[in-house]
């Protein structure tokens, strides 16, 4: 990407799910259509997908909310490989909110996102006013 297309500014969004996801299997791409950063527009509010505009390290952090006996494995995927993964159980009746960290390098133009694992997929995803799931990163200066 060089030309019109090279951004040069800083890179950073930040994006929850605007209601709950039901019926959610396997290596199901997560979309955070509530944006409310999105510097270097390299999010996509409607396939959930983060572009890179520049390459770097990138921080990229996210939440998923649970209730009523779920569990989902969700995984960040680079580039088509993962690169991290974060196991959410709710054992009980109650809410249950899990949140991991990942930094990693990071080519222009490569894809970033999050999916859904081919093991431990069971309930809704949750997100409204009292607590969202949700997605955000930044890339390193």
């Amino acid at each position: 990407m060089t030309g019109r297309n090279s951004y040069n500014g800083p890179i950073s969004f930040y994006a929850y799910m605007s209601s709950a996801m039901n019926h959610v299997g396997r290596h199901h791409t997560l979309i955070f259509n509530v944006i409310k950063t999105n510097q270097g527009q390299g999010l996509s509010r409607t396939t959930g997908v983060f572009r890179a505009p520049q390459s770097g390290f990138y921080v990229f952090t996210w939440s998923i909310r649970l209730l009523n006996f779920s569990i989902h494995c969700v995984q960040l995927i680079v580039n088509g490989q993962p690169v991290g993964a974060l196991v959410s159980q709710n054992a009980g009746g109650e809410n249950e909110s899990d949140s991991t960290t990942v930094v990693v390098y990071v080519n222009q133009g490569e894809e970033v996102f999050l999916r859904t694992f081919s093991h431990y997929n069971k309930g809704p995803i949750y997100s409204d006013g009292y607590g969202y799931s949700s997605f955000a990163g930044w890339k390193l200066s």
